[in-house]
């Protein structure tokens, strides 16, 4: 079923392209929002106060074993995403956002009906859409706000990769430790140690102050498989001196290559790489700007 003709169902009229209905006091808007990499249709309550850990507790509570996403629309933590089914009945729908805008009510907590960058009321001329959802706000203050974050990133971008590399390079060593002891050591390859190297590569890599851009993200990937592949040679290379010097003995037929090591220590490596990616990634001045652009006309 198309968002258009679920938000038919569910009585919700459009604005700006987003279906909405309002409900106690709150404007509940139809999303499409992302789940890992899977996409959702989803309700979106967008508050005017953070969502803390006992207020998304009992909202989650509310909505039942559906599960609960909180997003940052205009203010941090401030908006409650609910999935939903699209073949949803307007009852059960109805039901639903009863039940969740009766908790926020309960709460304290309101819809977001100011702009949330002055906190005026007052002649609200823009309306944009963050994260799927609407939200009104100054034109003015929009412009300033994305004038301000711009100068900001770009200082930050003008900082020295080099003590970045260094930082990179000593994170990356620090982090391959744990899968180092495991495999000089006990001759063990635990994948989820590999995962560490671009964890700890990133962090001290934050930690120097260096542009985060996705360029240093992608130097730190190939940073952490390359370590991976030296540790691979590395262990070859201490086992078959073991064997040349026939303190360890090899059973007949039995042969030992780099091969199998080098390809399961890289693939290790590059799932840690990928698990780290989407981490490292949200944290570099390219995706900032990214979650900026929602913010322009």
């Amino acid at each position: 079923m198309k968002t258009s003709e679920l938000a038919a169902k569910l009585g919700m009229t459009i604005e700006n392209e987003v279906p909405s209905k309002v409900v106690n006091g709150f404007k509940v808007q139809l999303v499409e929002m992302a789940i890992g990499r899977m996409k959702q249709t989803a309700l979106a309550i967008v508050t005017n106060s953070e969502l803390d850990k006992p207020m998304q507790a009992k909202i989650r509570k509310a909505n039942g074993i559906n599960g609960l996403y909180i997003q940052n629309v205009g203010l941090a933590s401030n908006a409650a995403y609910l999935p939903i089914k699209k073949n949803i009945s307007a009852e059960k729908f109805d039901e639903k956002v009863e039940k969740v805008t009766k908790v926020l009510n309960d709460l304290g907590v309101k819809d977001l009906d100011y702009c949330p960058f002055c906190g005026s009321t007052e002649a609200l001329d823009g309306v944009r859409t963050i994260e799927g959802a609407n939200i009104h706000v100054h034109d003015a203050c929009v412009d300033k706000f994305l004038e301000e974050a711009e100068k900001s990133l770009q200082a930050h971008d003008s900082g020295s990769y080099s003590k970045g590399i260094v930082g990179a390079v000593l994170g990356a060593v620090l982090g391959a430790i744990p899968a180092a002891i495991a495999l000089f050591l006990f001759s063990y390859l635990i994948g989820l140690l590999f995962a560490l190297i671009p964890f700890a590569s990133f962090y001290f890599y934050r930690k120097s102050g260096a542009p985060k851009t996705t360029q240093a993200v992608t130097v730190i990937s190939v940073l952490s498989l390359a370590l991976a592949a030296l540790m691979s040679f590395g262990y070859y290379s201490m086992v078959d001196a073991w064997i040349q010097s026939g303190e360890i003995v090899l059973e007949a037929g039995e042969t030992f290559t780099l091969t199998p090591i080098l390809l399961q220590t890289v693939l290790f490596a590059a799932i840690g790489v990928w698990v780290a990616w989407n981490y490292m990634y949200k944290n570099t001045s390219g995706a900032m700007r990214k979650n900026l652009s929602q913010y322009k006309k």
